[in-house]
């Protein structure tokens, strides 16, 4: 099931050197999960694939790179807009994979049409 929100990144750590997307839902309500969700979308129009990472206290969070954030034009204290849908892990681990093999690092998706070989994503730009 595809949501669509707006919400703020949040540095954390020493000088806010991580900057993390709070998930403003109940992912375990929403998708089924209290551990790890794999998640494809967009963050301020930009495609990506990332996980929501569990805090441990029942609500979840995104990081969200230095590339992702320069892609979005977003940093820390912003508020962004983001579109996300549930992934099996088997996608993120074929995208991986492919991006590997091109050279590419990190979760990033060129910001065009894409997942047609990612049937098992309900994410459709």
């Amino acid at each position: 099931m595809k949501q669509r929100f707006d919400a703020e990144l949040v540095g954390r750590g020493p000088k806010g050197a991580w900057t993390f997307l709070p998930i403003p839902f109940n992912v375990q309500a929403v998708f089924g999960s209290k551990a790890g969700v794999p998640v494809a979308g967009t963050l301020n129009g930009f495609a990506f694939r990332n996980s929501l990472l569990p805090n441990g206290d029942g609500t979840h969070s995104m990081a969200v790179n230095k590339e992702l954030q320069a892609w979005a034009n977003a940093k820390a204290g912003d508020t962004v807009i983001l579109s996300l849908a549930q992934c099996s892990s088997s996608s993120i681990e074929g995208y991986a994979r492919s991006q590997a093999a091109r050279g590419s690092a990190g979760w990033l998706v060129p910001p065009r049409p894409f997942m047609s070989n990612f049937a098992d994503c309900e994410y459709r730009l």
